[in-house]
């Protein structure tokens, strides 16, 4: 039996095992749902079955076929583990809210028990005492010892937690329906009832975290190209060992929170050292701490301020609630060794606003958009420049000076990050990457 037939005859069991309403019960109900809507969600599986509701489901179709406006009724999808917590689920749920007699529980115990049901568990199901139970089902003749689940793995219920989505309308099942299988296995705990718009966060999350494991997984054996070089630990260790005057722009984003604020300033003493006379150090740094970043960095010799820069982000903002603002732009301090080299005077004027575009997060949560490093890259230095991020990432940089043909050495601390920025490197290189012209904010 397909995967689909087996969760269908599961779905049609659970439906089975509850007993219909009597006429007068399913005229109130009509009456009710005329005057006030259906109340309680009607429960779906994850493959788009009834489990509990096919009452309330026919009395709205009825009436909206005989001209009653209604609105939509709501819905909660929900993800089983198996065939067994499928039919446990809608039992439950009827059990709880109406009231059934006798003998209807002891057809439902019965059905039960020739599933393969312990009598003990169905007597937790439907409220009676284990004894009970056991009499109504001594003449069942056909007993299954396990619960066959919707993949064919023979094997008893679980009780891993999944996760249900709320949808008041057919369009929003319709979307729990797709995101359902996302959520399977998520890392981050995601169970319980959410919403589409949370279920649709989560279920990116996941994606996100599949993609960070295959990219730890492949990084440290995947080769990087011949003008890349990535280093694994701290910038400040690693700087130590760098040449003097040795690199052309450092452009990096450090962390933003108020503990690794004091990195800015070994950042710049870093960068007093190592970049060539007439060298750039473009760096993000907080809307908050503008200041004290550039002070920081300014106060070591011979780096000076030279302008700061407006990358604004058109595809989103971010909550400053602290600020009571929305944040539609991030500023990048732009400091140079010296005096500006006489090769980049030569060239056009640089913008200092550069519409950017929503980074892709997938492999970092703070990752940063490749369009203002093409652009400030592309300004700021020539083919065969050395570029360095100390705080590569995922190597949003380390691919902005790869696609211009400048050299790119990135550090990066975190061992998960280091390997992530490696396979994704490796994997652009061997693929190709055109370069892509970074837009400036006066361009359509």
């Amino acid at each position: 039996m397909s995967d689909v037939a087996k969760v269908r005859s599961c779905a049609e069991l659970a439906q089975a095992l509850i007993p219909p309403l009597d006429a007068a019960v399913y005229a109130a109900l009509k009456v009710d749902i005329a005057a006030h809507g259906v109340l309680v969600p009607v429960e779906y599986d994850e493959a788009g079955h009834v489990l509990d509701g096919r009452h309330r489901v026919r009395a709205w179709e009825e009436l909206k076929a005989e001209g009653t406006r209604l609105p939509d009724y709501p819905r909660t999808v929900r993800a089983f583990t198996c065939d067994a917590e499928r039919v446990e689920h809608a039992v439950r749920l009827n059990c709880a809210r109406r009231h059934l007699t006798r003998e209807q529980k002891q057809r439902i115990a019965a059905t039960l028990r020739e599933h393969g049901w312990t009598t003990r568990r169905i007597a937790g199901l439907v409220g009676a005492d284990h004894s009970t139970v056991a009499l109504w089902v001594r003449d069942v003749s056909k007993i299954r010892h396990v619960v066959t689940d919707t993949l064919g793995r023979r094997q008893p219920a679980t009780k891993t937690r999944r996760p249900a989505i709320i949808a008041t309308t057919l369009a929003e099942q319709r979307a729990a329906l797709r995101l359902l299988p996302s959520l399977d296995g998520a890392s981050d705990g995601t169970a319980g009832v959410l919403t589409v718009r949370a279920a649709a966060k989560a279920a990116v999350r996941a994606d996100r975290e599949a993609a960070r494991r295959a990219a730890e997984q492949t990084g440290a054996t995947a080769p990087l190209p011949r003008d890349v070089d990535l280093r694994h630990g701290d910038f400040r260790d690693v700087l130590r060992r760098f040449p003097k005057a040795s690199v052309d722009l450092i452009f990096t984003d450090p962390p933003y929170l108020k503990d690794n604020l004091p990195l800015y300033a070994d950042l710049g003493r870093a960068a007093a050292r190592i970049l060539k006379p007439g060298g750039s150090l473009v760096a993000y740094c907080p809307h908050y701490a503008i200041h004290h970043v550039i002070a920081s960095m300014e106060g070591v010799q011979p780096l000076r301020l030279w302008w700061l820069f407006a990358v604004v982000h058109f595809g989103g903002q971010n909550r400053l609630p602290g600020a009571h603002v929305w944040g539609c732009w991030k500023p990048l301090a732009w400091l140079v060794h010296g005096t500006l080299s006489a090769e980049v005077k030569k060239r056009e004027l640089i913008n200092d606003i550069v519409r950017s575009e929503p980074p892709d997060k997938t492999l970092h949560d703070w990752a940063q958009s490749e369009v203002e490093a093409r652009y400030y890259i592309e300004h700021l230095t020539t083919p065969g420049d050395m570029v360095l991020d100390p705080f590569c990432g995922s190597g949003t940089t380390l691919l902005a000076a790869l696609a211009l043909g400048r050299r790119a050495v990135g550090i990066e601390i975190d061992e998960a990050t280091f390997q992530r920025a490696r396979s994704r490197i490796a994997g652009v290189s061997r693929a190709g990457s055109p370069p892509i012209v970074g837009r400036r904010a006066d361009d359509a």
